[in-house]
């Protein structure tokens, strides 16, 4: 994958399954082996409002077929006994201090960076810069991050967002008639008008998912010698709505 960069360029690549409860251990050990060296990065969002935004993140794809939240937290067990990809285990990807026990057991402190997901939301050139620094990369170019990406939204017709997704015959005769550009223009036009904002996590559901969240966040507080308690309070209504999404 990094065959063709110079040898003092830095490379990498991101992915939220390394993190995954059903990935975390065997992802450290096979880094550990092949790259000892690799410095590692990992921004955590409070695990109630990351388990939210995990499940409409799915929604907006199309592939989460469960339109309740708490039914989906409900099929959790099933579906990961029945194979379901590692992002569908919603509450336990959440959980990260089980998660990330295993990459703080075999590589040093020194080489994992860990922000805080609010850090990033408030202060994205503080953090980037952060980052850059950590990775020994120069900041005389930083990109601009004042725009939100991947903005976590809800589909208003699933079907229609599972089927721009998904190969197609109409989309086989489209591709013969109409340029690339022009399709990729209309496709980008459909998916902008089929999202809508989702709605925001309810208090009460907040409070019980951050509850069954309480041991994890209360290990992981004291495995990075951090205050978390933040994390373990109430909701206001500024912290309720629904961010921007990467992640977790």
């Amino acid at each position: 994958m990094f065959a063709t960069a110079a040898p003092l360029q830095r490379c990498g690549e991101a992915s939220p399954v390394y993190l995954s409860a059903a990935q975390a251990s065997a992802s450290a050990v096979a880094m550990h082996q092949l790259a000892p060296d690799v410095r590692l990065i990992a921004i955590l969002r409070q695990p109630a409002e990351r388990t939210y935004s995990a499940y409409w993140h799915h929604r907006r794809l199309g592939i989460e077929p469960l339109a309740d939240f708490r039914a989906a937290l409900a099929a959790e067990d099933s579906r990961r006994d029945a194979g379901w990809l590692p992002g569908f285990d919603y509450r336990a990807n959440s959980r990260y201090a089980a998660n990330l026990r295993p990459y703080l057991s075999l590589f040093p402190r020194h080489q994992v960076c860990i922000v805080l997901y609010e850090s990033w939301r408030q202060t994205p050139a503080a953090v980037l810069k952060q980052i850059v620094s950590f990775i020994g990369v120069s900041e005389r170019e930083l990109p601009k991050v004042e725009s939100s990406i991947n903005r976590a939204t809800a589909p208003r017709n699933a079907s229609l967002a599972h089927w721009l997704d998904r190969p197609h015959p109409l989309k086989q005769w489209g591709s013969r008639l109409l340029p690339k550009i022009w399709r990729d223009r209309i496709v980008g036009w459909v998916r902008r008008a089929n999202v809508t904002n989702p709605p925001p996590l309810p208090c009460d559901l907040h409070a019980e998912l951050t509850a069954s969240f309480r041991d994890d966040i209360l290990e992981l507080q004291a495995l990075l010698n951090w205050d978390l308690s933040h994390w373990l309070a109430a909701p206001t209504p500024k912290s309720r709505k629904i961010a921007d999404r990467r992640q977790d």
